[in-house]
């Protein structure tokens, strides 16, 4: 079994990878974020509210933007990242993920949450 450790890489990675695709500079990981988004990702899987923690505290001063595949059941974690940032790719320009992904952030961070059978995966930028 993978750790969670190489899915919270793989979930930066990908998002670079997107990045790249349309000349975009890769965003780094950051620790602050990836601790909010591990908050987030378990907050809002057991809410089951999207964004829950992130309005509720502004994103806690420090993410300025989030997107979230919520919910996932029947996947492993890494296909959840994979067809979950695939999806958020595939919408766009104007697409509300698509636009964060793309977006003129310098830093990611991503969390996990495994509650039960579903799966939540939250990106935090800034």
């Amino acid at each position: 079994m993978t750790s969670i450790t190489s899915e919270l890489a793989l979930c930066a990675d990908e998002t670079n990878r997107y990045r790249a695709t349309v000349g975009l500079g890769p965003l780094i990981r950051s620790a602050v974020l990836d601790d909010f988004a591990a908050r987030a990702a378990e907050h809002d899987a057991v809410a089951h509210v999207a964004h829950d923690h992130f309005a509720a505290t502004n994103g806690a001063g420090v993410s300025r933007a989030e997107t979230e595949i919520l919910w996932w059941r029947g996947f492993t974690v890494h296909a959840v990242v994979q067809r979950g940032l695939a999806q958020m790719w595939q919408v766009g320009p104007g697409g509300e993920h698509y636009d964060i992904m793309a977006g003129t952030y310098a830093e990611i961070g991503c969390g996990i949450s495994v509650n039960g059978s579903d799966v939540t995966v939250t990106q935090d930028s800034r």
